[in-house]
């Protein structure tokens, strides 16, 4: 099949948007961030201890928090159980501005990727507990 330009350039961006480590379907994805997850970011960043951004802090820099990280990617657990503790645990969550999460976050993970590091290995690194009991 012979492809125009514009179809050979789709298929680039495409490509460049699939995370190869991510099994999460849009219907699973649509289901994790509805109503529910809208009052708990709301809650969560409305919190004095959680409204500031973490990065910025480490830094000596004061500036509202306007994003809830996942610190691991929800959508890098193998299973559903996994992905919704990953999703819902406080503590996998963290408070960053935006500039941070599009930025120094995506940097992370991009060498959590190239370390090749599974996520049981990024949750003993970061102290957080993948509880199955909790999902």
């Amino acid at each position: 099949m012979i492809k125009t330009h514009t179809q050979r350039i789709r298929a680039r961006q495409s490509w460049k948007n699939v995370d190869a480590r991510s099994v999460v379907t849009l219907r699973e994805k649509n289901k994790h961030y509805g109503r529910r997850w809208k009052a708990a970011r709301i809650a969560y960043l409305s919190s004095p201890d959680t409204c500031l951004c973490r990065c910025c802090g480490l830094r000596g820099v004061i500036k509202s928090a306007e994003v809830v990280d996942h610190i691991i990617p929800w959508r890098w657990g193998q299973t559903e159980a996994i992905r919704n503790v990953l999703f819902w645990s406080t503590e996998n969550w963290q408070p960053l501005c935006k500039a941070c999460h599009d930025g120094l976050k995506k940097s992370q993970e991009q060498n959590w990727q190239s370390k090749r590091m599974t996520v049981s290995a990024i949750a003993d690194v970061m102290g957080i507990p993948l509880d199955l009991s909790h999902g």
